[in-house]
């Protein structure tokens, strides 16, 4: 856990969604604010491309202290939000939980 207290400089929102639906039956829920976690987050290259013009949104690996996040959440860092993609919540390392997550445009 000591090699770990350093790298988290930064503190980001983390967002989950109400389980509301619309008049049409899809997820109309609102975005509520779950707290705020200390974090390292490091580019991880490119999404699946999305459309024909080849346009891949960019991915990020975050390391967050441990907290009830899952697929779906939304992080929001300074002046970017991110959809959770992919939760590894390691037991031979109980003091962080790693997201994949990409950039919402």
């Amino acid at each position: 856990m000591k090699d770990l207290a350093g790298t988290m400089k930064e503190k980001v929102e983390l967002w989950h969604r109400t389980p509301a639906r619309d008049a049409l039956a899809g997820a109309g829920g609102d975005w509520t604010l779950a707290g705020l976690i200390w974090a390292a987050a490091e580019p991880a290259g490119y999404g699946e491309e999305a459309g024909d013009d080849g346009d891949r949104p960019q991915r990020w690996q975050v390391t967050l202290r441990p907290c009830d996040i899952k697929v779906g959440d939304r992080i929001m860092r300074p002046l970017q939000w991110l959809e959770v993609k992919d939760v590894l919540a390691d037991p031979r390392r109980p003091d962080r939980v790693t997201v994949t997550a990409e950039v919402v445009r």
